[in-house]
């Protein structure tokens, strides 16, 4: 509940609703538009993709956890952080399809437990470690525990958190338990995406759902609808970076600024998982993916969504070279003022998939899924 208050409490409001208008009068003249071609593109090039990208991504750090455990050292250790890195950016590509299989048994949660302002769950990450919990070593007891000890953020505290260093050393006396819970957090993520892949792939899985779209479909009655839930994906990604992700955790000035509130502080990952989150938005949404089908006299609006996800794009990938802690750009004057910069190229795509694409496409608005309703 209190994650939900957050989000609403900074407006992530008014999105695109995920039904397709019935109502004749909700939508004067609706254009003529082939939806189901975009919809096919969308789930064999962006999403099938992206979750079979995530969990092989899964699999390979459940085994790199394993072997660092089997046999600590540095270089073990480095490649488990660089395996995580992997992680979060394939996760990062369809963290923003909140819809489907992820939403059954909690998934999303399971994975990406966040926003987290009061620090709940790195407080019971800590009493595990603290405690040795036992019953947090074994995947299947794990994923009977709290969404927060066993998704993305406990592994990266694991890795990269306070004592992650003495995952190398053999002769540190807790290395053993944290680096057994480390890879059982790994082997539950691991599950959670297999699972995940295997629901959108199955005969009768989520991507035939959108696939086969119509009357008799008890989830979308027309491509039309499909086409809706993806553009709200989209904009509810690029709003979630620019509110929640930015602007909430920079605040108006450095002095103000919460940034270990953002994603992946820790591991010096939150920018290049808002940089993939945004590619994932253009390639689902731009030039070459739903954009593409834009009635002619708006066909203009694909091409201005890329130049302002690239100018935010851009702006981040000037400030993140090198090996610049998040805190540091964050509390550097040049780097907020690039942060709150950002902030607006992302505004105008925000603009232009709440309002533009849906006008275009004939779509209706109403219900944001951020808004916890």
């Amino acid at each position: 509940m209190g994650r939900n208050i957050i989000l609403a409490a900074i407006s992530l409001a008014i999105a695109i609703g995920p039904a397709f208008a019935d109502d004749e009068d909700a939508v004067s003249e609706r254009p003529s538009v082939a939806f189901r071609p975009a919809v096919i593109d969308a789930v064999d090039r962006v999403i099938a993709p992206g979750y079979d990208a995530l969990a092989e991504q899964a699999a390979t750090e459940a085994e790199r956890v394993s072997d660092l455990c089997f046999q600590a050292d540095d270089e073990r250790l480095a490649l488990a952080r660089e395996g995580f890195g992997a992680l979060v950016l394939a996760w990062s590509i369809v963290e923003m399809f909140r819809f489907g299989p992820v939403r059954d048994e909690n998934r999303y949660e399971r994975l990406f437990f966040w926003p987290d302002p009061r620090g709940r769950g790195l407080q019971q990450i800590q009493r595990i470690l603290g405690g040795e919990d036992a019953s947090a070593t074994a995947v299947e007891t794990l994923r009977g525990k709290s969404v927060a000890v066993q998704g993305l953020f406990a592994l990266e505290f694991v890795l990269f958190g306070t004592g992650s260093n003495t995952l190398a050393d053999t002769a540190a006396p807790d290395r053993s338990f944290r680096c057994r819970y480390g890879a059982a957090i790994a082997g539950a993520i691991a599950r959670t995406t297999r699972e995940l892949d295997e629901a959108w792939k199955a005969e009768d899985g989520y991507a035939a759902l959108m696939r086969d779209a119509g009357p008799d479909n008890p989830v979308y009655r027309s491509h039309g609808e499909v086409v809706q839930e993806l553009i709200k994906s989209c904009r509810e990604q690029a709003q979630l970076d620019q509110q929640l992700k930015l602007a909430f955790t920079i605040g108006a000035t450095p002095d103000e600024a919460k940034p270990k509130l953002a994603p992946f502080w820790r591991s010096n990952l939150t920018i290049p998982s808002i940089r993939a989150n945004l590619a994932a938005v253009v390639s689902l949404c731009g030039p070459d993916g739903i954009g593409a089908i834009l009635p002619g006299s708006a066909d203009w609006q694909a091409g201005s969504l890329a130049f302002e996800i690239s100018s935010a794009d851009h702006a981040l990938a000037g400030i993140s070279r090198g090996d610049t802690p998040w805190e540091t750009m964050v509390a550097d004057e040049h780097g907020h003022d690039t942060l709150r910069y950002v902030q607006i190229p992302l505004g105008g795509a925000v603009e232009l998939l709440e309002q533009g694409y849906p006008a275009a496409f004939g779509l209706i608005t109403g219900f944001n899924s951020l808004d916890g309703d």
